[in-house]
């Protein structure tokens, strides 16, 4: 992984990324755990990330899985992309690399919306991954930006992953032009569908 101007870059790893040994269902209940310790001590808390997450197993016999999906045919859609995520926390950035690594060809990171906007009038991607609430220029501002780009980065396809639970949360992101909305905790299905459903998709500036 290199880090240049705050942007990193994370080549993609076979069978498991980052997270190796662990199913999806660890990964994101681990999101799951580490996100509700981040809310319930906003301010206060302090995660120690050099040693991994802590991840919490729970016996197979009590995991409720969800209906089953064609989970193969939508992943083959995703192999080959170039993903910028525009994520703030650690622990997100480490799930969500977790995830991405074994599925698409790269996965660059950025910390804030200003970056994310630099990142894509410098190199080509396929998707963006965006949070809302970031320091610095927020999802909403950066989203807004690249749609009023004259470059063909106006027209990536960008989904928003957030925490925000409001019922305004997802007409506001797509207003400003994001074309998906997903809410933490994620789920695979949930984000990879997004994903899958944003491909092909032409954005058009916001007026």
């Amino acid at each position: 992984m290199t880090d240049t101007d705050g942007l990193k870059t994370t080549a993609a790893y076979p069978e498991g990324g980052v997270a190796s040994g662990l199913d999806d269902d660890d990964i994101f209940e681990t999101f799951r755990l580490m996100d509700g310790v981040v809310r319930s001590k906003k301010g206060g808390a302090e995660l120690n990330l050099s040693k991994g997450p802590r991840v919490s197993h729970t016996p197979a016999a009590r995991r409720t899985r969800p209906p089953a999906r064609d989970k193969k045919a939508s992943e083959e859609k995703l192999a080959g992309l170039r993903v910028l995520v525009a994520e703030d926390n650690a622990t997100n950035i480490l799930l969500m690399r977790g995830l991405l690594c074994s599925r698409v060809a790269q996965v660059d990171i950025v910390e804030n919306g200003a970056e994310a906007l630099k990142a894509v009038q410098e190199r080509e991607y396929d998707m963006v991954l965006m949070d809302k609430q970031m320091p610095v220029m927020d999802g909403v501002e950066a989203t807004k930006r690249i749609r009023a780009l004259t470059t063909a980065a106006r027209k990536l396809p960008i989904v928003a992953v957030t925490a925000d639970a409001y019922a305004g949360a997802r007409n506001e992101v797509l207003a400003a032009g994001m074309d998906d909305f997903v809410s933490k905790p994620l789920t695979v299905a949930t984000l990879c569908d997004a994903m899958v459903r944003c491909l092909g998709k032409k954005s058009v500036a916001v007026a």
